[in-house]
């Protein structure tokens, strides 16, 4: 079998990985049972990061070999701009009648409504992480500032929480087309990709249209995937800024970031890597540490502790279910939680403490595993950049596979990280990209 040949059938793989992913999320949901459904997430995600690994170190061939016209390059740009504009249309009419179905409403989810209590107090100058008082419940604040803080726009323009969280996902595929373009990629390629994230969210719309309404985790995707391209930059504050946001916002990278710097350290040197550890905790120091923490260190453990108090509570029988159902997040086929709960010993407190003891170990094997695979990938001469992206690619799966309160909006995140390994997948003989050493 020549090399073209097997170019061909790994790039099949990580397609056919991919669609694994987004159907056991939308129209394949629990396809497998409860406890297969997972286990074959798990291995669809790491497929699609060994699949790209794999076309990276061998210059990857395209998706589809289909001939692009020869067009003039404006018109090119317009036809893909087009492109990109009808997927936000469609997008946009999609949501719409969902955000109008599911009004903020905190006795259906406290997500926005918590969002809110944060940036009136940040607005009005007030103790942002104070006790939250809701009707019959009260919060001890647990997100950290880039969960909340981008939503001050919205509330000064007085619009719902949710339309900022589409502009974000808006803008960095718009970025990530227009990165495309800037390489020249063909034309049918560049359109295929243009038209991916908005296929893949609008089907994640049309069968789990609930975490539209009650969530903005579009804005933690984009997050994630501006890291993914900062990835490529060559300045460590830019690195450094790509770490900071994901860092306070959804923070599931934790163990594989300290791999990622080591990886800079041993690809493109010392300073670097010290200088964008450098920049991230100054991020951190003025973002969270001096406004927030310093004036009360106790506020992390407290929301800490508070997620600790509302994970057991997803391990019980909903109110809304049927008595004896098994918990219903755990029971959707996402992660490896109905396991730990179904054949765990001891209480629900102690099985799902196993079940976090054993995501924690996981991740920490990974993250070392990934950190050692590094060492030989350059040893081979191959693009650092590209190793880290489909290194997070697989932690993040792997991280997302063991989580103890398995909602199904936090999964958007591997999910998309799948389409960023695809955009750099570039097409068939294309000289592999210069190594930043």
């Amino acid at each position: 079998m020549n090399l073209l040949t097997k170019q061909r059938l790994v790039y099949g793989l990580l397609l056919a990985g991919m669609v694994l992913e987004l159907g056991l999320q939308t129209f394949w949901k629990k396809g497998l049972g409860p406890y297969w459904s997972p286990v074959i997430w798990l291995l669809a995600g790491l497929t699609v990061a060994g699949a790209a690994l794999w076309l990276f170190a061998r210059q990857t061939p395209a998706p589809l070999s289909i001939s692009s016209p020869a067009l003039p390059r404006w018109a090119q740009i317009t036809l893909v701009a087009l492109v990109y504009i009808a997927g936000c249309l469609v997008v946009l009419f999609r949501v719409w009648p969902v955000f109008d179905e599911f009004p903020i409403d905190p006795h259906q989810s406290d997500v926005i409504p918590s969002m809110q209590y944060y940036v009136q107090r940040f607005l009005n100058g007030e103790t942002v992480y104070a006790p939250m008082p809701f009707s019959t419940w009260t919060i001890e604040p647990p997100y950290l500032t880039m969960t909340w803080l981008p939503y001050v726009i919205p509330e000064l323009l007085k619009i719902d929480y949710r339309w900022l969280s589409l502009g974000a996902f808006y803008g960095i595929v718009g970025i990530y087309v227009g990165r495309l373009l800037w390489q020249q990629r063909p034309l049918m390629e560049v359109v295929l990709k243009t038209m991916l994230p908005f296929v893949w969210v609008w089907l994640l719309i049309v069968f789990d249209r609930h975490i539209f309404g009650h969530s903005v985790e579009l804005t933690i995707v984009a997050f994630y995937l501006f890291l993914a391209l900062t990835l490529f930059h060559s300045k460590p504050w830019v690195m450094a800024l790509g770490i900071v946001i994901c860092l306070l916002s959804r923070y599931a990278f934790t163990f594989w970031l300290p791999a990622y710097l080591v990886m800079l350290w041993i690809g493109k040197g010392f300073k670097p890597a010290f200088a964008t550890g450098l920049y991230t905790l100054l991020g951190v120091l003025l973002l969270y540490i001096l406004p927030f923490w310093i004036k009360d260190p106790g506020i992390l453990k407290r929301g800490l502790d508070y997620y600790e108090t509302t994970a057991i509570g997803q391990w019980q029988t909903q109110p809304w279910q049927e008595p004896g159902a098994k918990p219903f997040h755990l029971d959707r086929g996402l992660s490896f939680a109905l396991l730990f709960y179904d054949f765990g010993n001891g209480t629900a407190e102690d099985r799902l403490a196993a079940n976090r003891s054993a995501q924690v170990w996981v991740c920490l094997l990974a993250a070392i595993g990934l950190a050692i695979g590094f060492y030989f990938w350059k040893k081979r001469g191959l693009d650092s950049r590209l190793y880290a992206l489909g290194s997070l690619k697989a932690y993040l799966t792997i991280f997302y596979a063991f989580l103890h309160v398995p909602f199904s909006y936090l999964f958007m995140v591997p999910l998309f990280l799948s389409v960023a390994l695809l955009y750099e997948t570039p097409r068939m003989g294309t000289p592999r990209m210069a190594s930043l050493r």
